[in-house]
């Protein structure tokens, strides 16, 4: 395959500067780690360019364009075959089911420089309905008779017969190019061209455009948005493991069809954990080769489904890593992490099934949270997820994502992404726990004590003052109310819950078991276990942010637990 020549290329590396690292994935390391001028350098470098080019996939084709750019691609561009011009065509001059003109004009002026004579014979034959509504949008044809009518103003003809005018004045110096390139290598198709435009049906014309590349486009899973919603529907575990007939089954792929597999989608999904080893284990080329076509139609139909263009590299980038998330959350949940079964699965279900399985279980688990949420006292209160904390609160956040999100909150420069993982998804189920029993019992103390509402309404509010002011205050004799705390006081509870120990770290022994039960008797009918495991957390978190912290040093400017004024 073509890719396999770029990858023997690049263990010898290339003009002895810019090299690939070897291996199967060079092609997704060039891409990832080159810039687009070293990626194109490489490429041109190699001793069969157009061999290479011509074979890739027409998706993978495309990946190369967007990753050295549409202006800089034009050496490829001359090198690529009618096919991959045409996929490329077909994703990039659409705005969802209209055609965008100034991005044909864009594609066809690219074109033209890379190859006017094959483009000619393209737009002629294969193209000629996108040049009939392109041109027919911009072309005023008039046929003149020599002995009656004048010239009209602002016309040219290039045979005497028929003549142009073009609309659009900064495009009329290439379109009066392709026009006597047309005319000069096909004069035949020139003049039925004109015929075609003298009774030219816009209306008609990208009706069947758009009916004709979404059958294209529909072999490689960019389908309609109506019907690319499919991939989000919920398939629960149960159909998938009793056969039901709902349940897609691996795609047959015969040998002759290899040479369009993409290759590039799946190297660029970022694969790991269980579906890794699975695909590390495969020998047969030929099932490979199926994952990675079947892998390239998921990312193109999660693309769809979002209603998003792919004109942006990280768009096509972010689509690949989204499948392979949910692939191996849904690899893992049927096989019970079992390596032999998840590749029995790999190879017998459609890859979009599993996808399904993955993506249904974190949807669940976000319809459970928007549900809890609806009905919260945080958010009758007015509310935002980022009350429960940074971490927990951007958990809850990550669920109510229009697509739910996985987020540890804590991770330095983490971004929110997709689930990966079983246990993740478990993690982040208990957080959900957690937060439903703490904004029971916060409502039941409320209802209970008085709130001052300034331990709200601060820029940096979090549920942690409403717990250990109320029992800070209750600790010390004082008021027992959910208010802040004069400084004197915070430091006075310090050193009565230090009074155990004789210098830092103050481990506060005993405290822990006087911070959960107080808040036990406040709610006696709620799952015990469950509340003091979440409530020993809390104190930990309490013991890790003051154990050390010098008494003179204690500010209400930082004191994150404990809310102080003054």
């Amino acid at each position: 395959m073509a890719l396999e020549e770029l990858e023997m290329g690049s263990e010898q590396g290339f003009g002895g500067e810019l090299e690939i690292p070897g291996g199967s994935p060079a092609l997704r390391k060039a891409l990832k780690e080159l810039s687009g001028a070293g990626l194109l350098k490489v490429i041109l470098e190699l001793p069969n360019v157009r061999q290479v080019v011509e074979e890739l996939a027409p998706s993978d084709f495309f990946w190369l364009v967007k990753k050295i750019g549409e202006e800089d691609s034009l050496p490829l561009l001359e090198m690529a075959s009618k096919e991959q011009w045409q996929h490329l065509v077909d994703l990039e001059i659409w705005g969802r089911d209209r055609v965008r003109l100034d991005q044909v004009g864009s594609w066809l002026k690219r074109l033209h420089v890379a190859d006017a004579e094959r483009l000619v014979q393209w737009l002629l034959q294969e193209g000629s309905l996108l040049v009939n509504f392109f041109l027919g949008r911009l072309l005023d044809v008039t046929v003149r008779d020599h002995d009656t009518d004048e010239v009209p103003e602002g016309f040219f003809s290039l045979d005497g017969v028929y003549y142009l005018r073009v609309r659009d004045p900064e495009q009329e110096d290439w379109i009066r190019e392709l026009m006597a390139d047309m005319a000069r290598l096909d004069y035949g198709g020139y003049q039925r061209l004109l015929l075609g435009l003298l009774e030219y049906l816009p209306s008609e014309a990208e009706e069947e455009l758009y009916r004709l590349r979404n059958v294209r486009l529909a072999e490689q899973g960019f389908l309609p948005w109506e019907e690319a919603q499919a991939v989000y529907y919920p398939l629960r575990p149960e159909a998938v493991l009793k056969g039901d007939p709902e349940v897609a089954r691996a795609l047959e792929l015969v040998d002759e069809e290899r040479d369009l597999v993409p290759m590039i989608p799946l190297d660029r999904g970022e694969i790991g954990g269980l579906l890794a080893r699975v695909l590390e284990g495969i020998q047969d080329p030929l099932s490979l080769d199926r994952i990675r076509l079947e892998f390239a139609a998921l990312a193109n139909q999660i693309i769809s489904a979002e209603g998003v263009g792919v004109s942006d590299l990280e768009v096509m980038s972010r689509a690949c890593r989204r499948a392979a998330s949910y692939l191996n959350l849904g690899l893992e949940s049927l096989s019970k992490g079992d390596l032999p079964k998840a590749g029995e699965l790999l190879a017998g279900l459609a890859l979009v099934s599993i996808f399904r399985v993955g993506y249904g279980m974190a949807s669940r688990l976000a319809w459970e949270a928007r549900k809890w949420v609806q009905g919260s006292w945080f958010r009758k209160m007015g509310l935002k997820p980022g009350f429960w904390g940074e971490s927990w609160g951007s958990s809850l956040e990550g669920l109510l994502q229009r697509r739910p999100l996985y987020s540890t909150g804590t991770e330095q420069g983490a971004e929110p992404r997709d689930f990966r993982h079983v246990e993740e998804l478990e993690e982040a189920s208990k957080t959900l726990e957690r937060l439903k029993i703490l904004d029971a019992l916060l409502e039941r103390l409320v209802e209970r004590y008085p709130l001052d509402p300034r331990l709200l309404i601060h820029p940096e509010a979090d549920f942690h003052p409403l717990l250990f002011n109320l029992w800070g205050k209750w600790m010390m004799g004082q008021k027992t109310e959910i208010s802040p705390m004069g400084l004197g006081d915070a430091a006075r509870l310090l050193k009565v819950l230090r009074s155990k120990d004789r210098r830092a770290p103050y481990k506060m022994p005993g405290f822990e078991r006087q911070f959960v039960g107080f808040f036990l008797e406040h709610f006696p009918e709620a799952n015990r276990e469950f509340l003091s495991q979440t409530l020993g957390l809390l104190w930990r978190e309490f013991k890790d942010e003051y154990e050390r912290l010098p008494l003179e040093e204690l500010s209400g400017r930082f004191s994150r637990l404990i809310r102080i004024e003054g």
